[in-house]
């Protein structure tokens, strides 16, 4: 209570206690949650993708390669999630990979490599190759094509000793063009996409496959 000086009428302070009051309940749980560390008193940011690096790796037979998963939130923050994640292969016979993102090449060929968090997953192709592969000839090694056109490339590897097979589902494939993309998934790999639009004609793109050390390259002409 307090009393008005010039009427001498006293006023409750109800109104103001009442305030003062709920501003210190609201401090005090504030405390109190950030000192227990209490879940679900702030919402946690939700996951919107997964990027793996390194993107579409080729291994040689036997060996390893450590894959790491970044997870984007919707709040705009990222973090590391690979010791988190959980992760899978498409095809076990060729690509193996261990619950922190370690990868093991089997046998050549190719496998899908995914790491997941709730929901959401993040993938990539990883190629194996013959531990004893000297060198990888592109098939056609030089092509004319259209925009808008599908192309088809192959690889084939030759190993120590003699021999050759066809490695296209083993290599990893790419083009020097971002306008031309390449498949490295299987059933399509090797299969060059010619998107444009280009400001001129001829446009020449570089093909390559490539598995570890070696290469092999072609050239894709864009006439129209």
């Amino acid at each position: 209570m307090f009393t008005n000086a010039s009427e001498g009428v006293s006023e409750p302070r109800g109104g103001f206690d009442g305030t003062l009051k709920i501003c210190l309940v609201a401090g005090l749980s504030v405390l109190l949650c950030l000192g227990s560390s209490c879940e679900g008193f702030f919402v946690d940011p939700t996951v919107t993708s997964i990027a793996i690096t390194p993107a579409t790796p080729s291994i040689v037979q036997s060996k390893t390669q450590q894959m790491t998963a970044n997870a984007s939130y919707d709040d705009g923050s990222a973090s590391d999630i690979t010791n988190r994640a959980t992760w899978s292969t498409s095809d076990s016979t060729k690509v193996t990979v261990s619950n922190t993102g370690l990868v093991t090449g089997i046998s050549p060929g190719s496998a899908t490599i995914t790491a997941t968090s709730g929901m959401i997953s993040g993938s990539t192709t990883v190629g194996v190759t013959a531990a004893d592969l000297v060198t990888i000839q592109v098939s056609p090694s030089s092509v004319s094509a259209l925009t808008g056109q599908t192309i088809p490339f192959s690889a084939t590897g030759a190993f120590a000793g003699g021999g050759n097979a066809d490695v296209t589902d083993a290599v990893v494939w790419s083009t020097d063009n971002s306008k031309v993309t390449i498949s490295n998934s299987s059933p399509t790999n090797g299969q060059a996409q010619i998107l444009g639009p280009f400001p001129s004609f001829p446009v020449r793109v570089k093909i390559t496959a490539t598995s570890g050390s070696v290469s092999g390259t072609a050239t894709l002409a864009v006439t129209q």
